[in-house]
């Protein structure tokens, strides 16, 4: 047997997809791969036009081939030469069974009595889709084969606690205790970043004038100021500040378009680029105001202080109004501009040294899309915060698959100021991780955290579990297939109603779980206390996800599900030949 696999997303484009619709099914692909093995030779194609040429040349070889379409139903083609079986993942009470766009695919049910054959990742999806369909339909529950992949992780289990621990990730970390935060703002802690490289930007600067316009928005991430109008932004703290896409060093020239309001007009108003500092004097009138900096570090980071928010006699705006920002220009200072003999300036393309994590303690990692409206994450957040705050041995690891940083770091820093003042820790890691920095975050973890409202499968918690790592997380949809009392801190959650995720109508006609936030905090409470000082309980629920999890997820436990969906497909007929079949005996009536 022939696999011929295909999902929308691929290796050359996963990490600027991250967050993207339907990215998570490229890692259900790769995960898949060693069970598939099992059964042949598995053929990946990123172009759907390629199946039905690669079908045609096995065909023609006498060799029997399968479509694997990771995909959901309704983006899975129906016009296939080659037999096809969509791998999805679903977690609401029932599947789509409309149409809505003039697409016949959005009903699920006809695609999947079409196709005769899928594979979903759940006893909860597979009853649903069974409740919508014919008992023709030969369906199997497979979740993602993730557990055989984690053994040696397995096998170096330790103590759940941290002891001056450095994980060091290839990745943007953004580490509270980076930052000075109080419940007006949240601004880089310049002395606590001394010696750290301070940059969010995934590439070095080459040299390049740097040019931002403020009026209608903004593609840099800004703290402090209140949302882009026409002609610019104003700020709302007395601490804004801005992130530059790169870190820039050496003698810079700082050009800012900006204007002051009531007492900052004339007021000496501080500027600071990284660890250097001067000040500004922005007349009445407004205009161009150009600084010079000589940065011996590099730095992503320019701040604003000594900004008076005292509102003006008779002022008609209710709003903390300090200065107003039009436009930015970073450049090299002019005795450094390159002449037009020299060439253009290039990047420098060395890897950038790996982030460094200091741990110690207790250290609960989640993982999750924050535009990704099951999840959560917010709950992960604040009842960390409110029930572990005076803990400044625990850790809170949010690593975040999504690929815009400045799109949610803003939600991230408005959590931490309205949680203020904590002790605990909390570090977002933004980037791809490679397989070997996903396996140190992995050992690093105490706990995997979840508050999803409802999940296909999950795969970091299935990742984590098989690893060993005991769970925060409700037993609801696919996952009370694994989560249990024994291996888990369970979550409460009861019913709600929802849309179907890619319904454009939003119409509430499906059902997803509305997660407790105080089971949320007590969960971190226990959990807590356990890694501190019951170290067999813990030991106890290690050993339970390990087997909770070989059971759900090991290929041993799949692969005779996956060799059910596949018995007889070769004598099936391909789809097209259902479809002609289907027509002639039409046309006959």
């Amino acid at each position: 047997m022939k696999f011929i696999t295909f999902s929308g997303i691929n290796k050359s484009n996963i990490a600027s997809n991250l967050g993207q619709n339907d990215y998570s099914y490229f890692f259900v692909l790769q995960d898949f791969l060693p069970l598939l093995q099992q059964f042949g030779e598995v053929l990946v194609t990123d172009n759907l036009e390629d199946v039905d040429k690669l079908y045609a040349q096995l065909s023609a070889a006498g060799e029997s081939a399968v479509f694997l379409s990771f995909t959901p139903p309704h983006k899975t083609p129906l016009n296939m030469a080659c037999p096809t079986i969509p791998v999805f993942a679903w977690e609401y009470s029932n599947i789509p069974n409309q149409v809505w766009a003039d697409d016949e695919r959005d009903d699920w049910g006809f695609v999947l009595n079409q196709l005769g054959r899928a594979i979903t990742h759940s006893s909860y999806s597979l009853n649903t889709v069974k409740a919508a369909t014919g008992e023709e339909l030969i369906i199997e529950p497979i979740p993602a084969p993730v557990w055989d992949g984690v053994a040696q992780v397995r096998e170096d289990r330790k103590t759940p606690l941290q002891k001056n621990v450095t994980l060091s990730l290839s990745a943007t970390l953004i580490d509270s205790a980076d930052f000075h935060i109080s419940t007006e703002a949240v601004t880089p802690n310049i002395a606590a970043l001394a010696g750290k490289d301070l940059s969010f930007a995934s590439e070095p600067w080459a040299g390049e004038t740097l040019d931002y316009a403020f009026h209608g928005g903004s593609e840099l991430f800004h703290s402090g100021f209140y949302a882009p109008e026409s002609w610019g932004m104003w700020s709302r703290t007395r601490t804004p500040w801005l992130m530059l896409p790169c870190s820039v060093d050496g003698e810079i020239t700082v050009a800012l378009d900006i204007q002051a309001y009531g007492n900052n007009v004339d007021r000496d108003i501080t500027i600071a680029l990284g660890d250097l500092a001067t000040t500004i004097n922005v007349p009445h009138s407004g205009g161009v105001v150009e600084v010079y900096f000589d940065l011996k570090k590099p730095t992503n980071c320019l701040s604003f202080g000594n900004i008076d928010l005292t509102p003006p006699k008779n002022s008609q705006d209710a709003r903390t109004l300090g200065i107003g920002l039009k436009s930015l220009q970073v450049r090299r200072a002019e005795a450094h501009q390159d002449s037009e003999s020299s060439p253009a300036p290039t990047r420098n393309t060395a890897a950038r040294a790996p982030a460094q994590i200091p741990l110690d303690g207790v250290v609960y990692t989640s993982v999750f899309n924050p535009t990704d409206g099951r999840k959560d994450w917010e709950s992960i957040v604040t009842a960390f915060c409110c029930a572990l705050g005076d803990k400044a041995d625990a850790t809170l690891i949010l690593k975040i698959t999504f690929n815009n940083l400045p799109a949610y770091l803003d939600d991230v820093f408005n959590l931490f100021a309205n949680l203020a003042p904590f002790k605990c820790r909390i570090v977002v890691v933004h980037g791809f991780l490679d397989d070997a920095d996903f396996e140190k975050m992995l050992r690093a973890t105490s706990y995997v955290v979840n508050t999803s409202k409802c999940e296909g499968q999950c795969l970091p918690l299935m990742e984590f579990m098989s690893a060993g790592k005991p769970a925060i997380s409700p037993d609801n949809t696919a996952m009370k297939d694994y989560i249990t009392t024994d291996n888990a801190f369970v979550v409460d959650s009861d019913v709600e109603p929802t849309w179907w995720p890619h319904d454009p109508r939003q119409i509430l006609q499906t059902l997803w779980y509305r997660v407790s936030w105080e089971s949320i905090a007590n969960a971190y409470r226990e959990s807590y206390a356990v890694a501190k000082s019951d170290p067999r309980r813990y030991s106890a629920m290690s050993d339970a996800a390990i087997e909770s999890l070989r059971k759900f997820c090991s290929i041993g436990e799949l692969a005779p599900r996956l060799g059910r969906v596949l018995d007889g497909i070769a004598d099936a007929g391909t789809h097209s030949d259902k479809l002609q079949a289907s027509s002639d005996a039409e046309q006959q009536q």
